[in-house]
């Protein structure tokens, strides 16, 4: 039934190659309205090609329009349009198995949409936020790439300067490395001296109230001495 469909289409194909290019639109359609009943009489039977039956033609429409019909048959354009009509009548036969096929699986696809659109209307805010979010950083990024920008010229007037400073750095290397031992043998000296350096600041805080004693007995003194050398 597929060979004999592709067949179909493939001879249907080569009688439309037959119209003129130059045909108005125009003046095809209207005969294609007239000829409603150009479908009953197209006849097909297995092995053979589509033949078209005039009288199963004029037959299927109203009387009223048979003798226009039956003069339709013997102009030129009905000629040109047959093979159009043929090939329409094939693609819609064609088409109509997959749309009936496919039709459940949009109704049954049809509640999952329908619960799915809140989720959709719910992510929506968030997906406004981070479109926000991502605006921000990007004028973030922005703003840091300007401020390199404005920065390198003081980074390359600094670079002669720091290429001056590094021969001084290497000269003192030595002078540092050479400092550290002395400073690792003045460490152990420093940790004996920090008992004294405890005990004597133990010292001074006991001394402390015996100096606020003296200078309060000073102060009380001071008044009399001052009388004295008066008189």
């Amino acid at each position: 039934m597929l060979k004999n469909g592709i067949r179909i289409k493939k001879q249907a194909r080569e009688l439309i190659q037959s119209l003129s290019s130059d045909e108005d639109e125009k003046m095809i359609l209207p005969f294609m309205a007239a000829a409603g009943g150009y479908r009953d009489a197209l006849k097909f039977t297995e092995g053979s090609s589509i033949t078209f039956d005039p009288e199963t033609f004029v037959q299927s429409r109203p009387s009223s329009m048979q003798p226009f019909l039956e003069n339709m048959l013997h102009l030129q354009i009905f000629q040109q349009v047959h093979p159009l009509l043929v090939f329409v009548l094939l693609l819609l036969v064609s088409v109509r198995p997959l749309l009936v096929s496919v039709r459940p699986l949009l109704v049954s696809v049809q509640p999952l949409l329908v619960s799915v659109r809140p989720l959709l209307v719910s992510v929506r805010p968030l997906l406004i936020s981070v479109r926000l979010l991502l605006i921000s950083v990007s004028m973030l990024l922005i703003s840091v790439r300007l401020l390199l920008i404005s920065v390198r010229p003081l980074l390359i007037s600094v670079r002669p300067l720091l290429i001056s400073v590094r021969p001084l750095l290497i000269s003192v290397c030595p002078l540092l490395i050479s400092v550290c031992p002395l400073l690792i043998s003045v460490c152990p000296l420093l940790i004996s001296v920090r008992p004294l350096l405890i005990s004597v600041r133990l010292l001074l805080i006991s001394v402390c109230p015996l100096l606020v004693s003296v200078r309060l007995f000073l102060i009380s003194v001071c008044p009399l001495i001052v009388c004295s050398l008066s008189i």
